[in-house]
């Protein structure tokens, strides 16, 4: 089962409802009650919403259990489409167990029952009891169900599939297991089939649907051979069929009413007892089979949805066949017009069934309760009681009551999740440490750090810290634990009034984010005033430290200023880390700024990086941060545009590897023609638009007029050397007190764009104009 419930299929599923917790509760509930009369009369009579774990009795075990099975109710009642179908469907159910479990220990605490083993789990360690154990599964006819039965390994190695007597056991309804005081197991020789158990039977089209049920009291733990786990929860079913092939492992049948057809596979247990000439031989007969349907969780990577066959009953008559199907069709929607039966079975009789009652035009399902023994017939009425609860819930044509019955997708949207983290403190508590964390620290949150600013148990915190990691708003990364975006969008639909009132309405201008007194963290503030419907923008102000602050002022001229003061703030970081070669964290960026700058906090830092970020100034690097070798080199150039550097000043002053000496010389030549750069020969390169590039271009133009007033003056033209020499006098002039090239250099360079001139010839060493 998959509760898409908006989601991917491909996600978790609701957490509550998978497979794993659902089991784990389900023996939470049996340890916590058959080992303490206290925590049933505490399941009883107290509220899940007023629960005192201190009233919890027994030994470590038994405590542990119980609370967590309170947890788990507290747990799911959040999502729940409202409390009435949340004490119908999951406290009344657990509550039903622990009222027989008082009703029968006041009376006839144990009995005994026969029940025929079909299958039997490979040994394995039971680590609260250090113990090795198998579990066992049957079919109880006396209890008209599925039970387990977990054994020490000694003491199930004389258990084989067939029937057995279990002296003074404990049945426990919705759980479906067997409490065992003292172990008094006895084999029967003693014949069963599948045509008695009517309170198995299934109509074929309805099996497969068991697995999208949460009426829990259809279940138990049965071993499969497609997981290699120890037990699922399974439902164990008779359905009558047509065999149309047998393939090993698969085995395809057929219904007895219907073209309908299905293949299952057959268990290990099943092909060990049968040989293959009896398979082949099975093709075109008619036949029981007892099958289980496990519970799909939504995670069944580690357990295929192929029902397993675990017993063949051949069957000649085909009319019994469809009269079981009839049964079984009736039994799971308890009651069916006799036109509804017609329209499926046809003219199939009704009266070869004990437990068909007809009534007027209508066909119930009964379970008699009447055996003369105390404690089994008190499991049937508390079993009736489990089935009428499911059947009142269900809607349309369900036959069993699934997820969207009881659980309000609504309250797992964001909005849901928003009033979850809203109301529950512990919860908030947990985000809003997890968030302050890593704005204070710049470090992830431990469970044991969030107990002790709590003042909350760890166990409390961890219960709390797995719901939502489920719900995916807190992710676990090495251990330590971190908000995901979706959690903090949860968190600022949470918090959105709150912050209104706090903030948006205040008549402040200008909020100072880190000494803000508020519960909330620093980065989940920014986020809410980023938003668009926020009259604030972020700036940086000069007050004893450079914090981040936050402004609403309509004044252009202060807003400019403070927007001059962010901007500035900025660059100061991409100066304090641009000569590390290496990622660096926040902290490592705090530390190397407050050596060139004022002091400025952690958050703020961290904020403006995230900035830099977004501008595709600095990447990101695992946890950490990169700042380019181009943004390097564009941030030493500009920072003192009129200074020509050469390719090593620039390799020597932002600390950059030799190795990478080829690599910067081509980001140099990038950038210059791009024109983000100039090169000036043969000095090197400076800032495009400096004031060195700007001088020597005027000097570049006057030099040009003076060469094209010598040459208009000489009809064959001037040697090379001659007019270097005429260039070398003029440059010296106009270089006079200046920090530029020399004049020999400067009249070089003119003399190099002079030759690509398109007015000039140049040819054997002589210049000259061209004649239009």
């Amino acid at each position: 089962m998959r509760l898409l419930l908006g989601m991917n299929p491909n996600q978790r599923p609701f957490y509550f409802l998978m497979e794993s917790v659902l089991r784990k509760w389900l023996n939470d509930i049996y340890v916590g009650i058959v080992h303490s009369t206290e925590n049933c009369e505490f399941l009883v009579s107290q509220k899940p919403e007023n629960y005192d774990y201190s009233m919890i009795k027994g030994n470590e075990l038994t405590r542990e259990c119980m609370i967590n099975a309170c947890y788990w109710l507290q747990g799911i009642r959040r999502f729940v489409r409202d409390s009435e179908t949340f004490e119908a469907q999951f406290l009344k159910p657990a509550q039903i167990s622990a009222e027989y479990i008082l009703k029968i220990r006041n009376n006839a605490p144990t009995t005994s029952i026969q029940g025929w083993v079909f299958s039997k789990s490979e040994p394995y360690d039971d680590s609260r009891f250090g113990i090795e154990r198998v579990t066992i599964s049957m079919v109880v006819p006396s209890l008209k169900t599925i039970m387990s039965l977990r054994l020490r390994t000694e003491e199930s190695q004389r258990i084989d599939y067939g029937f057995y007597e279990f002296a003074e056991v404990q049945p426990v309804p919705l759980v479906n297991r067997l409490h065992q005081f003292h172990p008094k197991i006895a084999p029967l020789d003693k014949k069963f089939f599948l045509k008695s158990c009517d309170y198995l039977k299934v109509y074929f089209d309805d099996f497969e649907k068991f697995s999208d049920s949460i009426e829990m009291s259809n279940f138990c733990e049965i071993n499969s051979v497609q997981s290699g786990l120890r037990h699922h929860l399974g439902s164990a079913f008779v359905v009558p069929c047509k065999i149309l092939k047998t393939r090993q492992p698969r085995i395809t049948i057929q219904s007895t009413v219907s073209d309908s057809t299905k293949t299952l596979l057959m268990s290990d247990q099943l092909l060990k007892n049968l040989d293959c000439d009896f398979l082949d031989s099975l093709k075109k007969k008619t036949a029981r089979l007892l099958a289980v349907q496990w519970y799909d969780p939504g995670d069944s990577d580690e357990l295929s949805k192929k029902t397993e066959v675990l017993a063949i009953e051949l069957e000649e008559n085909l009319s019994d066949l469809q009269n079981d199907e009839l049964i079984g069709f009736v039994r799971l929607r308890n009651e069916v017009s006799t036109k509804k039966l017609k329209e499926v079975f046809g003219d199939v009789s009704l009266n070869s069934s004990a437990s068909l009652i007809l009534e007027k035009e209508n066909v119930k399902f009964s379970t008699s309760v009447d055996s003369q023994n105390f404690v089994i017939d008190e499991f049937l009425k508390s079993v009736e009681h489990l089935r009428q609860l499911g059947s009142s819930a269900r809607k349309d044509e369900h036959i069993q009551l699934n997820c969207f019955d009881v659980i309000d997708k609504e309250k797992l949207s964001a909005a849901g999740l928003a009033k979850l983290v809203k109301n529950n403190n512990i919860v908030s508590g947990i985000l809003n440490n997890i968030l302050k964390t890593m704005d204070t620290k710049g470090e992830l949150s431990r469970v044991s750090n969030i107990s002790k600013v709590l003042g909350i148990n760890e166990d409390s915190i961890r219960r709390n810290v797995s719901l939502l990691r489920h719900l995916e708003i807190v992710e676990n990364v090495d251990g330590m634990l971190q908000i995901t975006s979706k959690g903090k969008k949860v968190m600022l639909v949470a918090l959105k009034n709150k912050i209104n009132d706090e903030i948006l309405n205040s008549s402040q201008d200008i909020i100072s984010i880190p000494d803000f007194k508020t519960d909330f963290s620093p980065s989940l503030l920014c986020d809410f005033l980023k938003k668009p419907e926020s009259e604030y923008f972020p700036v940086i102000l000069k007050s004893g430290k450079n914090k981040l602050f936050w402004t609403k002022t309509q004044d252009e001229n202060i807003r400019k200023m403070f927007q001059e003061r962010f901007d500035f703030m900025k660059s100061q970081i991409i100066l304090a880390t641009r000569s590390l070669n290496y990622p660096f964290t926040t902290s490592k960026a705090l530390e190397e700024i407050l050596k060139i700058n004022d002091q400025i906090d952690f958050f703020s830092t961290k904020f403006l990086i995230n900035e830099l970020v977004k501008e595709n100034v600095l990447i990101p690097s695992g946890k950490s941060w990169r700042l380019p070798l181009e943004n390097r080199v564009r941030s030493l150039l500009g920072e003192n545009p009129d200074y020509v550097y050469s390719l090593d000043e620039i390799i020597s002053l932002l600390s950059i590897p030799l190795m990478s000496k080829e690599e910067t010389l081509n980001i140099l030549n990038k950038l210059d023609s791009e024109g983000i750069i100039s090169l000036i020969p043969p000095r090197g390169w400076s800032s495009k638009g400096s004031e060195i590039e700007k001088s020597e271009k005027r000097l570049m133009n006057i030099m040009m007029k003076r060469a094209l007033g010598l040459l208009k003056s000489r009809q064959h033209g001037l040697d090379e050397q001659v007019l270097m020499g005429m260039m070398e006098r003029v440059a010296y002039d106009l270089c006079k007190g200046t920090k530029f090239m020399s004049r020999k250099n400067l009249a070089k360079e003119f003399l190099s764009k002079l030759k690509k001139d398109a007015n000039i010839l140049f040819n054997d060493g002589i210049y000259k104009i061209k004649n239009d």
